[in-house]
């Protein structure tokens, strides 16, 4: 039986945040919009921003995203109750995957203020949506509150520029990262190279296969053959090219991935002479 994803420390403590924030203020709510004003601090997320936005973008997302909170009415602190409405569906999950931190939040979970509907959701899609045995991270709570489009929180980071695809594509390779040995330097125009497709959590089965026929030119067998190869063992050898041809290939699926919004990766690996002889 594989174990259920797990809740990162930093984000449990994140999670302690939260309620802490809502207590000082006198919050009845944990709204996604106090979820987004933590995170932009956490390791993770400022990793994606510094990478993917200016300093003068990330300065003015905070100073908006603060302002939004600064505005926020203060309703009067909530009646004690156990286990608030928005965290009753949180309650099992969290004793079944936080076994050490559901015993802190235990203690002071009885008059914490609640999650809104938007904010459980946004914390239950991350954890549901990370296959096990994986961990949850601030950039999946990120990802979850991008794609949450109902709300001010995810209009407020398009505003800012803030990509669901680049935030993908950031999650992939900090998940994935491409090994050093597979990027040959393909000076020499005689030697062959070898494409791989690489596993990711995120890019359709259905869009895998589509790009293996349209860019591979596979039949609709070798092309579900090599989806589930790629699935089940991180990658599969998609055929071996010139490398005039093999980055050609790249390009196109760079440029599949990308109209999709999906974050499908490749790498090449110099093949010896040998085996460019038996392609």
């Amino acid at each position: 039986m594989s174990a259920a994803p797990r809740i990162a420390v930093a984000v449990e403590v994140l999670l302690q945040r939260l309620f802490h924030l809502a207590q000082d203020r006198k919050l009845t709510t944990v709204t996604v919009e106090h979820m987004l004003a933590l995170l932009v601090g956490e390791p993770g997320v400022c990793a994606f921003l510094d990478a993917n936005l200016p300093q003068e973008n990330q300065a003015a997302l905070r100073a908006e995203l603060y302002l939004m909170l600064d505005r926020q009415p203060t309703p009067q602190a909530a009646p004690r109750r156990s286990w608030p409405d928005g965290l009753k569906t949180l309650k099992p999950l969290a004793r079944f995957m936080l076994p050490r931190g559901i015993r802190r939040l235990d203690q002071w979970l009885d008059d914490a203020p609640r999650f809104s509907d938007d904010a459980t959701h946004v914390l239950m899609r991350a954890i549901l949506r990370v296959p096990p045995p994986g961990v949850v991270q601030d950039t999946d709570l990120l990802l979850s509150i991008i794609e949450n489009s109902s709300g001010p929180a995810s209009a407020l980071l398009a505003r800012h520029a803030v990509s669901r695809y680049a935030l993908l594509c950031h999650v992939t390779n900090a998940r994935y990262p491409r090994p050093v040995a597979a990027h040959p330097e393909l000076q020499d125009e005689a030697a062959k190279v070898r494409l791989f497709l690489l596993n990711d959590d995120f890019s359709p089965m259905e869009f895998v296969v589509d790009v293996l026929q349209t860019v591979f030119s596979k039949s609709p067998q070798e092309a579900n053959a090599l989806m589930l190869e790629i699935h089940h063992s991180g990658r599969a050898a998609c055929g071996i090219f010139s490398p005039d041809a093999a980055k050609q290939k790249l390009r196109q699926l760079e440029q599949l991935a990308a109209g999709q919004q999906h974050p499908l990766r490749a790498v090449l690996e110099a093949v010896d002479q040998d085996d460019a002889l038996m392609a």
